[in-house]
């Protein structure tokens, strides 16, 4: 809305009263007083005009209007760019000067696009909770479905077998993973992770999920994992591909392990397996309501995990 012609005189005469009059004087030769009398006023002080209307109750609109611009679009584009904002503004379409000011009012957290595309904001956020690190997620290829976060699978040798899929809001929470009809248990390998598992001078751990698995595998720990306590992998020709006979091996599962009797029977059951692989078996014992990826991001330390591993008993459990 453009001013009226009587505001912009006001605005000019409050800035240039007193250097307009002084001007005006000098033009036509008058003295102060002789200019204040052809102004029909006794000083200039009373040189005023009229007062100005009362401020409006909303003040106007300053500078351009802010754009709003799809931030699901936006982290869509940085996850397939890795956050580069030059390459970001490219796909989106939006000048790359007006991006970085987009970012910079409202910033993007760096783990919400560094874990790869397809994931959504919320897994992003449960993998950076469990301490997974980008390269290692990125290798395992996690994505975003309807139901919840799938999971790759990957065998000892390399190649991704199937999918499993962790439900966002499983109607019973213990069966939050879902597995294909036709998947078979085997002994997954994080693809980040397969060099360290395949090194029989290092101990290998045992986790209760690939996403755990992942978690230790960030660390610097050779972890493999199982797919839930229901899906141990029997196959002693994986066991013994990975190298287990004179190693030692450390079973990490979740912390319910002490009070739940199929995770316990289940722990039993593999321990008496590698065991007769001629595995040195021990067990870690995690604190309740723990796995393996929550404990290490609370703890962050590697010796904290070695001090609860424990000998293991058939008859009795970890001592």
């Amino acid at each position: 809305m453009s001013a009226s012609p009587d505001d912009e005189l006001r605005e000019w005469w409050g800035r240039s009263r007193d250097r307009s009059l002084r001007a005006l004087r000098l033009c036509l030769g008058l003295s102060p007083k002789e200019m204040l009398a052809l102004l029909g006023v006794p000083s200039r002080n009373d040189l005023r005009l009229p007062e100005p209307p009362p401020k409006r109750e909303t003040p106007r609109q300053r500078g351009r209007p802010r754009n709003d611009y799809d931030r699901d679009a936006v982290i869509l584009a940085m996850q397939e760019t890795n956050g580069n904002v030059r390459a970001t503004a490219g796909m989106t379409g939006i000048k790359r000067t007006t991006l970085q000011d987009y970012l910079r009012r409202e910033p993007i957290p760096e783990h919400w696009y560094v874990y790869g595309r397809g994931l959504r904001v919320e897994h992003c956020e449960l993998l950076h909770r469990s301490g997974v690190s980008p390269d290692v997620a990125r290798a395992r290829a996690y994505q975003s479905s309807k139901r919840g976060l799938d999971v790759p699978v990957w065998n000892c040798r390399g190649h991704m077998m199937w999918v499993q899929t962790r439900i966002d809001d499983p109607r019973d929470r213990r069966r939050r993973y879902k597995n294909p009809r036709d998947a078979t248990p085997i002994v997954d390998v994080s693809p980040r992770g397969r060099g360290l598992v395949l090194d029989e001078d290092r101990t290998l751990y045992v986790a209760e999920s690939p996403r755990k698995a992942d978690a230790a595998v960030s660390v610097g720990l050779a972890c493999v994992a199982v797919q839930g306590v229901r899906m141990i992998s029997g196959d002693e020709h994986e066991w013994r591909y990975i190298g287990v006979e004179g190693r030692e091996v450390v079973l990490a599962l979740d912390g319910d392990a002490a009070c739940k009797p199929d995770v316990r029977s289940a722990e039993r059951g593999l321990w008496e397996f590698l065991v007769e692989l001629g595995a040195e078996v021990r067990v870690a014992r995690l604190p309740p309501d723990l796995g393996l990826d929550d404990f290490l991001a609370d703890s962050g330390s590697v010796a904290d995990l070695d001090d609860r591993v424990a000998g293991y008993s058939a008859s009795r459990g970890a001592k």
